[in-house]
């Protein structure tokens, strides 16, 4: 179906054992049905051509090879990380920029969920698993687990642990390489918010580079998410329905910032987990972590 070519990494002088395709009518038809992925070296991998599954080799990385992730509680009841694994299985993503891509989760069993393309799009695989659990030594308190592709097999993303605890929040971004932190240093309400009943609806995620605002739509159910200051061009939209499953919760996310994909995801759990919890008054705010 193909005629190779040699790669443009190979007509600058370097060697490559990849050959790719010249794109005939065939091949962009081709490259349109199968989502593109290379090595991350933002918090979520940029987006370029990649292979089917069938003929698709094993990622190459620079970190090391997959392992499994454990956590424990410490004797205070507060979570604490350990190793986690660190391995590149980018996650399936499109690759028409200027476009937007919709997804919904899935609930999968009694604690997890799968971020899936909505039932138009052929492609069912999971983007993101998400995984629920209990802090034994806190049973009102759970930890989110995020991570790539289907469940065992992508790297940890991140963790959060939240519920009804005098511990604050925690938060673990296994990219940051800097552990456990308060989830208050990167997730809070955005500033002025406590002033309007509205505005206290809006939130703010600020991790290292990545700066994003979450601000409750003029629209009843939806919140929308800009890069922080710039309120020009929407990332992603996140929807609802009162009363619905999380089959009824979806997200549409722009193509063009899917390199912000990883810090998208965590967040709006955030923002949606937040949502739902009953934070009028001051007791629930303390109640609340």
């Amino acid at each position: 179906m193909y005629r190779h070519a040699s790669s443009s990494h190979e007509r600058r002088g370097h060697s490559t054992s990849v050959s790719r395709p010249t794109h005939t009518t065939e091949s962009w038809t081709a490259m349109a049905e199968y989502p593109g992925t290379v090595i991350p070296i933002h918090s979520s991998p940029p987006i370029a051509y990649q292979q089917p599954h069938s003929q698709r080799p094993r990622a190459s990385s620079n970190f090391s090879d997959p392992s499994n992730s454990s956590h424990s509680a410490s004797s205070s009841g507060q979570w604490a990380p350990t190793t986690a694994r660190t391995s590149v299985h980018p996650s399936p993503i499109h690759s028409n920029y200027g476009d937007t891509t919709h997804y919904s989760f899935r609930q999968v069993d009694f604690n997890s969920m799968k971020v899936v393309r909505t039932p138009e799009s052929e492609d069912q695989a999971p983007v993101y698993s998400i995984t629920v659990l209990m802090n034994c030594f806190m049973p009102l308190s759970s930890v989110t687990r995020v991570t790539r592709g289907a469940p065992g097999e992508g790297p940890v993303v991140g963790e959060f642990e939240t519920g009804i605890s005098s511990i604050e929040g925690r938060i673990h971004f296994e990219r940051d390489g800097k552990g456990s932190r308060n989830l208050t240093d990167i997730f809070k309400r955005l500033p002025g918010s406590k002033f309007s009943r509205e505005k206290s609806k809006n939130w703010e995620w600020h991790r290292g580079p990545f700066r994003l605002a979450w601000e409750k739509s003029s629209k009843a159910n939806e919140y929308t998410c800009y890069t922080h200051g710039e309120h020009t061009t929407p990332l992603a939209k996140l929807r609802w329905v009162v009363g619905g499953s999380p089959a009824t919760v979806t997200l549409e996310v722009t193509n063009s910032s899917h390199e912000l994909f990883d810090d998208i995801i965590v967040s709006a759990l955030l923002v949606e987990q937040r949502r739902r919890c009953p934070m009028e008054g001051d007791e629930n705010r303390a109640l609340f972590n």
